[in-house]
């Protein structure tokens, strides 16, 4: 039941990663691709390390992926913010200029 469980929770890792791959080839602009990169990040990636963590068991191992999992979704969430942010900026500093 166990491998099972880690399976399909790295398979909905994967899945969210192909989906904002995709996302990124179809989006039209920067920031909706931004988005599509985010949710891949914070879901797709955290799931799919969860499901390694799931088929390892309780080792050092799952402790260092549930780790890596806060450790991802504090900085990826904060690291796209900051890159839209900028951009927005910069929209508004072209827009001022005239540009």
């Amino acid at each position: 039941m166990v491998p099972l469980l880690g399976m399909m929770t790295l398979g909905a890792g994967v899945f969210f990663m192909v989906i904002a791959a995709i996302g990124v080839l179809r989006l039209p602009d920067f920031r909706s691709r931004v988005h599509a990169v985010g949710v891949a990040d914070s879901v797709g990636v955290a799931l799919a390390l969860c499901g390694l963590a799931i088929q390892c068991g309780l080792s050092v191992f799952t402790i260092k992926m549930l780790v890596l999992i806060v450790l991802l979704w504090i900085t990826s969430t904060t690291a796209c913010n900051a890159i839209v942010g900028s951009t927005i900026l910069q929209c508004k500093s072209d827009d001022e200029d005239g540009g």
